[in-house]
């Protein structure tokens, strides 16, 4: 969203997803997936994007969380650094991991 000049609505863009997708699962029975986003600031080389990324990631499983999501797919398989970041997440968050 930083890349196009909305990160401002990132958090309502994402929570709207999330009641509309919670919604549709509720009415219809079927089970909800949340998704934590690429990443494209991630810089290994560079802590403090290490600590930027790690804690979007974290404020993102909140969110998913507080939507109520059934499961929590990691889709930042292009970097395995992303990847341990995302799986830290999960676990802090007690969500089920799914490989």
């Amino acid at each position: 969203m930083r890349l196009v000049g909305r990160e401002n609505q990132l958090e309502t863009i994402n929570k709207t997803a999330l009641r509309l997708a919670r919604e549709v699962a509720d009415e219809t029975g079927t089970l909800m997936a949340g998704n934590i986003c690429n990443s494209t600031i991630y810089d290994a080389s560079k802590p403090e994007l290490v600590t930027e990324v790690h804690d979007s990631f974290k404020v993102r499983f909140y969110w998913n969380n507080a939507g109520k999501l059934s499961f929590q797919p990691s889709y930042e398989s292009n970097c395995k650094y992303k990847e341990v970041l995302a799986l830290h997440n999960i676990t802090a968050a007690l969500l089920v991991i799914y490989v």
